[in-house]
């Protein structure tokens, strides 16, 4: 957070990263959506130290911080259905790979 930046502009950086957290993970990039929410983290550390600076400014960004916290839990639960899946999809691998070894053992196939 600089100085002179206001509440606003802080808000509206951490909308952006929220949106570019959500690309990311849409795109499967995790490694960038892990590194995108450390920066939206921090964005939103610096909105809120602005808003305690300026106690008055915090009652109009209500709505617009009940949105993000929607938004938010929105992309939670995106994020624990693809580990879901992805942990469902690697135990199918898993239980694939083993069912060939153990067919190889058993095999009479030349």
């Amino acid at each position: 957070m600089t100085p002179g930046e206001s509440a606003q502009h802080c808000l509206e950086h951490l909308a952006a990263l929220t949106d570019q957290v959500h690309t990311a993970i849409n795109d499967g990039d995790w490694l960038r959506a892990a590194e995108i929410d450390v920066a939206r983290r921090a964005a939103m550390e610096a909105l809120f130290e602005r808003l305690a600076a300026e106690p008055a400014r915090g009652a109009q960004f209500d709505a617009d911080l009940a949105a993000l916290a929607t938004r938010t839990r929105h992309e939670i639960g995106e994020v624990q259905h693809h580990r879901r899946r992805v942990t469902r999809e690697a135990s199918t691998v898993s239980i694939g790979r083993r069912a060939s070894r153990e067919y190889q053992l058993v095999s009479t196939d030349p």
